[in-house]
């Protein structure tokens, strides 16, 4: 049965304070195990937090070596943006969180300026993993100590965290169509392998964790079925992700399929130099792995 578009109107209270600072903030409230998110809207903004345009998104900001959980509501088509600055090292914050964590859900509940009801509804998102890492990310910070806390949120209201698709590559996209777009999206992936920008994307960014994975295994795969050679570090996920049983296997499968696409007669779109530069770095693993049979030579690989 589906969920009323309006819920029973007694239960749409917002906290106390909420409008404090309703024009930029928004108010998570739980009631009987849900998570309700308290919005408000001027005059010019009633379009904003429609269902199908917003989305909740969950990141962490750490200031002053305190983290700071930042539960964000946005839109899409407007880019309204409210947040709430919670502390995961507070009971009822970290409750909010721990909700988070067993189901990324929460009721919408969007009042213009004139404490009117405008619209309510549910909202979902595949963040429960996200949340669970900024618990436990929060569980190795210092205690704020007194006053520190006001400090650091006050911080995080002048500088806000990013809001938006940043050029990361962590997007599911159809399959790589040529030996280009393959590389192009290799090289976007390699810009983001570090672990500080892959904490970036999973805890500013807030990509879901799973669009993360899923995403990363389709950039490599593509990568690998164009021969397109990579870092030792992507060369170890290929591995852990299964598409080889070990890299000396996958290196010499790198310079058999690209020596391939080279041959076949659709066009693989790379530049001679890029040609001439994908040759050398896998010729470069072949050496460094030990799958080449003398400097400069092929892989050799078992048929």
């Amino acid at each position: 049965m589906d969920q009323p578009r309006h819920p029973p109107s007694g239960t749409l209270l917002p906290p106390a304070g909420f409008r404090a600072h309703a024009s930029t903030e928004l108010a998570p409230l739980i009631e009987d195990e849900e998570l309700w998110v308290f919005v408000q809207v001027g005059a010019d903004e009633h379009e904003a937090f429609e269902e199908a345009s917003s989305e909740l998104l969950i990141q962490l900001d750490m200031v002053h070596q305190m983290p700071i959980s930042i539960l964000a509501l946005t839109d899409r088509q407007t880019n309204a943006v409210r947040r709430a600055y919670l502390n995961p090292q507070r009971y009822s914050d970290r409750r909010i969180l721990e909700l988070l964590w067993r189901d990324f859900r929460a009721r919408v509940v969007v009042y213009t300026d004139h404490r009117t009801l405008l619209r309510s509804f549910p909202l979902q998102a595949p963040r429960a993993a996200n949340a669970k890492m900024i618990l436990d990310r929060s569980e190795l910070a210092l205690a704020a100590p007194a006053g520190g806390w006001e400090e650091a949120v006050g911080a995080c209201r002048l500088m806000p965290l990013p809001i938006g698709r940043a050029d990361h590559p962590f997007v599911l996209e159809a399959v790589a169509s040529s030996a280009a777009e393959a590389l192009e999206r290799l090289e976007r992936l390699e810009a983001w392998t570090s672990p500080n920008k892959i904490e970036e994307a999973l805890l500013v960014l807030s990509v879901p964790m799973m669009v993360f994975e899923l995403s990363r295994r389709r950039l490599v795969s593509d990568a690998i079925g164009f021969g397109m050679a990579m870092s030792n570090d992507l060369l170890h996920q290929a591995v852990g992700f299964g598409l080889a049983p070990d890299i000396q296997r996958l290196v010499a499968v790198l310079e058999q399929n690209f020596q391939q696409n080279l041959s076949a007669a659709s066009g693989h779109g790379l530049s001679e130099s890029q040609i001439q530069a994908n040759w050398k770095a896998l010729t470069e693993l072949c050496q460094i792995h030990g799958t080449s049979t003398a400097p400069g030579l092929s892989c050799t690989m078992d048929h």
